[in-house]
């Protein structure tokens, strides 16, 4: 019975943290919010992650997978899946290009229930790609005009 307790523990607090449905306007599905389909791979990383569904991607950007936060800021400037927009490329180019902690999060039998603990687990180093598209793209900012009807020109997201 504690065992079906803790493990109901464990559900909960994963399901609240997964109720995030989207990351810088990019919906996120619950079918999206799985392992990292790019870290068992024998293909090339980079390619890996150019092919990789948007959402999935969308997900691991927003758990701080530095590739996923590089690959989703050349999306957004490009266009590619998502409405052109420098300043979401620009903010996700810096977070690929900054290093960061890396947390593991541990959940723990307290009694009945279950807490989570969040540990340190060394460094995350910022990618040297992230940091010269971010160099490049904030030296020559760009803007985009989207034909009348385009899903893209309802949203003030393609002005900088």
């Amino acid at each position: 019975m504690q065992r079906l307790i803790i493990l109901f523990g464990a559900v909960v607090l994963l399901a609240s943290c997964a109720s995030q449905r989207s990351y810088l306007g990019v919906p996120i599905s619950a079918s999206d919010i799985k392992r990292n389909p790019c870290e068992q791979s024998l293909q090339d990383i980079a390619q890996c992650y150019r092919s990789m569904p948007l959402g999935i991607l969308t997900n691991q950007a927003r758990i701080g997978d530095k590739e996923a936060q590089l690959e989703l800021g050349i999306r957004f400037e490009n266009g590619r899946g998502v409405c052109t927009d420098a300043d979401t490329a620009l903010a996700l180019y810096k977070l690929a290009a900054q290093d960061s902690p890396r947390k593991r999060t541990s959940f723990i039998p307290d009694g009945g229930s279950v807490r989570a603990e969040t540990t340190s687990a060394g460094v995350d180093k910022g990618l040297p790609e992230a940091q010269r598209r971010f160099r490049e793209l904030r030296a020559h900012p760009f803007g985009v005009v989207f034909p009348i009807g385009s899903p893209c020109a309802s949203t003030n997201r393609n002005k900088r």
